[in-house]
């Protein structure tokens, strides 16, 4: 299930980390059963976190476009989203942007997944009983992000 083509990318630092643990680990001549063990170890606990969050949220974000863009309510947070990402560009960025844009260590896949989560639980406390995005109260808003 795509998501913002993250799979592939994913994949690619999974490259990049199993390579330089290869590199660490196991070097040319001296590869043994144990080192590749280890090796494939490390890489299991730094990578599979990341690997099951983008594939949670791939099929998270599949289940939004086939039913919630319709949807006022979920319209309506993504709206305030925006108007969250762009007031507190320094402390608040979308779920999309972290994956997007978030990675080399940065915010990992897994790190946007929970971010993700408690921003749904901001928005949702700024949006409950509001019809419009510019009714967002922006001190409860900068509070909840702090």
């Amino acid at each position: 299930v795509p998501f913002f083509g993250q799979g592939m990318n994913c994949g690619f630092e999974d490259v990049s980390v199993f390579s330089a643990l290869l590199t660490e680990l196991a070097p040319p001549g001296q590869l043994s059963p144990a080192a590749t063990a280890t090796v494939f170890q490390r890489f299991e606990e730094a990578r599979k976190p990341n690997a099951d969050a983008i594939a949670d949220m791939a099929l998270e974000n599949c289940t939004e476009m086939m039913s919630k863009t319709a949807d006022q309510s979920f319209l309506l947070r993504k709206k305030a989203e925006n108007v969250l990402e762009n007031t507190f560009a320094a402390k608040f960025r979308s779920r999309y942007a972290m994956v997007c844009y978030g990675g080399a260590g940065n915010v990992t896949y897994r790190a946007a997944q929970v971010l993700g989560e408690q921003q749904a639980k901001i928005l949702g406390d700024l949006c409950a009983g509001l019809g419009d995005v510019d009714q967002l109260d922006m001190t409860q808003a900068a509070a909840l992000i702090d």
